[in-house]
């Protein structure tokens, strides 16, 4: 078992730290961790502390770890009914190993969007899993029957038991599961208000829940002290989920101007996922994808690049996410490329950094280097404020996650 406390301080010599705020490097800084926190950040440090590791950046950048605000960890398989029909015991070892995978790429603390629970959390927290991404859960996102996240197909029935989706028909059904997330410690609630691409039986224009359903999820969250997010698509799914409180929108693909300028008014956050379109498109290729897949991928694929385009110009606090499944979690650095054109390497920093640590309520813990932050962090030859993130595919760098190093080989890179 690999965790904070049982892993010695550690001390980072010249590094080049960067504020993913603001852009800004201070040269020539010392790092100090311990108990997986940030405890000291300046020049010239020392430190007494027992069983002290100091290493030397040598002058390479050390920026924060990244957060990947839109993972399905337990979605195993890219044909979501066949992933959710696994058993349980075998899906929890598949997302332990994803979530420890994802932490080797830099992305140490990631936002499941439905399907993980408390129980996977506390797993990667109690340092049962290795060196892992921070999870934040929301559970099983909730879906009306015959919605986006309903995969027990035409005849209905139980939720095959990994769904990523729990069917919640009327108030009362929607109350007690908010409530039920909630005393699990979730951070969120992921409501599913419009069709999917993996969803066989819904349209991706088609509205989804009553909006007293939708109010009263958001009430629930607000008295438990978290927020709602929603699956959506249309301008009008997404016009509809800001005006009933939904905080944040996932996807997003078919935005309009006038919707974007409502989100940032409201200071909606918006999640795009560009690089789940691409996998897609790929697996409809191969020819394995269920036919409507391919159906609705055409409908959004080439509209996400300029639903961020939109978004930015409205000012529109835009996250990183992914969306990926099954083996398509490998291609989760391949989000940076996709969005090149419409974001600048310090823009898509801030949105895997800062702006994700904002959505996910942790300001001042994730996404920055500062005493009393969470010790995720990067060491790599790239300048992530002029050089784009898909750039650490092509070198070596170096993660710590939570005070603890994804590669027991930190001197890879950094050296005594």
């Amino acid at each position: 078992m690999t965790s904070p406390s049982s892993t010695p301080p550690t001390l980072i010599r010249h590094a080049q730290v960067v504020d993913a705020a603001t852009g800004s490097l201070r040269e020539d800084a010392d790092v100090l961790v311990a108990g997986g926190l940030i405890q000291e950040v300046g020049r010239g440090l020392r430190s007494s502390l027992p069983g002290l590791v100091e290493l030397d950046a040598h002058g390479r950048s050390l920026f924060p770890g990244l957060i990947d605000a839109h993972v399905h960890v337990t979605a195993v398989r890219r044909d979501l009914r066949e992933s959710a029909a696994l058993p349980k015991s075998y899906v929890a070892a598949a997302a332990g190993a994803q979530l420890r995978t994802m932490a080797g790429r830099g992305f140490t603390t990631v936002r499941d969007a439905g399907g993980a629970d408390w129980g996977l959390a506390q797993a990667a927290a109690d340092g049962l899993l290795g060196p892992a991404s921070r999870l934040v859960f929301g559970g099983r996102a909730l879906s009306q029957t015959g919605g986006h996240g309903d995969l027990r197909g035409r005849e209905g029935g139980a939720d095959p038991c990994c769904s990523i989706g729990q069917v919640c028909d009327g108030p009362d059904e929607v109350r007690r599961a908010v409530r039920q997330r909630i005393a699990s410690g979730a951070g969120h609630i992921k409501l599913m208000l419009g069709g999917g691409l993996s969803s066989e039986l819904d349209r991706l224009d088609g509205d989804q829940f009553a909006e007293d359903e939708v109010r009263l999820a958001v009430d629930e969250a607000d008295a438990g002290g978290i927020y709602v997010t929603g699956h959506a698509y249309t301008p009008e799914s997404i016009s509809r989920a800001v005006r009933l409180g939904v905080a944040c929108i996932e996807h997003g693909n078919l935005l309009d101007a006038r919707t974007a300028a409502l989100m940032a008014a409201q200071g909606v956050f918006l999640v795009p996922t560009l690089v789940t379109y691409e996998d897609i498109a790929d697996y409809v290729s191969s020819g394995d994808a269920p036919r409507h897949y391919a159906e609705k991928l055409a409908i959004v694929r080439e509209s996400g690049v300029r639903a961020i385009e939109l978004a930015v110009e409205a000012g529109v606090p835009v996250a990183f996410g992914t969306d990926l499944l099954g083996p398509g979690h490998a291609r989760q650095l391949d989000e940076f490329t996709l969005r090149r054109d419409v974001q600048s390497p310090l823009s898509l920093l801030q949105s895997a950094t800062t702006t994700g640590a904002r959505l996910l309520r942790h300001e001042g813990r994730l996404g920055v280097i500062r005493p009393g932050a969470r010790a995720d962090l990067i060491v790599s030859d790239l300048d992530p404020t002029t050089e784009y993130l898909d750039g650490l595919r092509k070198q070596p760098y170096v993660v710590m996650a939570g005070g603890v190093f994804t590669d027991s080989d930190a001197g890879r890179v950094l050296g005594a």
